[in-house]
């Protein structure tokens, strides 16, 4: 999978270096850590995301300023950064 997609996008010209991918479920976290994309968890199972190692995960697309700063920090510091003890914006 990932020899193909890298020879896709390579020979598509797209730069996986400036992508960033939105999921909401483990398969998502397991694709995007093979493909060495950043993941911006969003959905029910944030929390879930959270403990497999996606730094910002979201309960919903209710903080779009909060969802912004996520990608800013992604593109300026890596995805590998610790990840914070809950969901950015979850209810109880």
């Amino acid at each position: 999978m990932n020899r193909t997609t890298a020879r896709g996008h390579r020979k598509a010209r797209i730069d996986l270096g400036r992508a960033a991918y939105f999921g909401d479920g483990p398969w998502d976290v397991r694709a995007t850590a093979a493909l060495g994309i950043p993941m911006v968890g969003i959905g029910r199972r944030c929390r879930q995301l959270r403990d497999l190692g996606v730094r910002f995960a979201f309960r919903d697309y209710t903080d779009p300023d909060g969802i912004l700063s996520a990608l800013a920090l992604l593109r300026t510091e890596g995805a590998n950064k610790a990840v914070p003890a809950a969901c950015d914006n979850a209810r109880p």
